[in-house]
């Protein structure tokens, strides 16, 4: 007769882009083992599949492809505070030197949240009755990403673009054909896609304050990006 499996203990969380509620379980020795091989790799694609892979069993029935990349992120972080625990230390160099002691900081997974910056929006005017309408990279989009240059990362955010009542939708043209259309933008139009959308897109961060143990020296930091939550 075969053992049956443990039962595990059911979370709910609120998707941030959508204020969609998922329930989902910790991750399990096997999964975290997983994770564990993919941040040694040091490789964007890995971490990504491996994070795929635990969310696809740890959040039944969430579309982890459609997740905006901060949604990603902090439902990886809650996953992971339940699995391995709320807080953890991080020991913190001194900036004014290296030499000196880490400071140990204690940061609680638990309360960080996506931060949506004042002025952000993803409808750019480019002209007189023309401009884009731009989406999130989502999880899906990762791996295509990495190692691409700053206009196809651009194009492949572009949702459709409009030229008086013609629509331009991203299901109907190419990526390809967004980054000829980027290209043929002047760099004071191409610079306000960048400081309405990309610059102030919501991130999923954590702002800290720390003291050198050592010499007092005031820090103030943050940590964001997938590698850290991994932590």
């Amino acid at each position: 007769m075969s053992i049956p499996k443990p039962q595990h203990p059911i979370f709910e969380l609120t998707i941030p882009s959508t204020k969609q509620k998922v329930q989902f379980r910790a991750f399990t020795v096997r999964e975290e083992k997983t994770l564990i091989l993919a941040q040694e790799a040091k490789d964007v694609a890995t971490i990504a599949r491996a994070i795929k892979s635990v969310l696809v069993d740890c959040v039944p029935g969430l579309d982890v492809d459609s997740l905006t990349t901060f949604d990603m992120e902090y439902v990886m972080t809650q996953v992971r505070a339940k699995s391995v625990g709320e807080v953890v230390i991080l020991n913190m160099p001194c900036a004014a030197d290296p030499a000196h002691e880490r400071t140990p900081v204690r940061i609680d997974l638990s309360s960080i949240e996506v931060t949506f910056p004042d002025g952000h929006d993803k409808h750019i005017p480019l002209f007189e009755g023309g401009g884009v309408m731009m989406r999130y990279p989502t999880f899906d989009m990762l791996e295509k990403m990495d190692g691409v240059d700053e206009i196809t990362a651009a194009a492949m955010c572009i949702d459709y673009y409009y030229n008086g009542d013609e629509i331009y939708d991203h299901n109907d043209n190419t990526v390809e054909d967004f980054a000829e259309l980027l290209g043929a933008l002047t760099q004071t139009q191409l610079d306000l896609i960048k400081s309405k959308f990309f610059a102030t897109m919501p991130v999923f961060k954590h702002e800290f304050s720390y003291k050198c143990v050592q010499c007092g020296h005031e820090h103030h930091k943050f940590i964001k990006g997938l590698s850290n939550f991994f932590i």
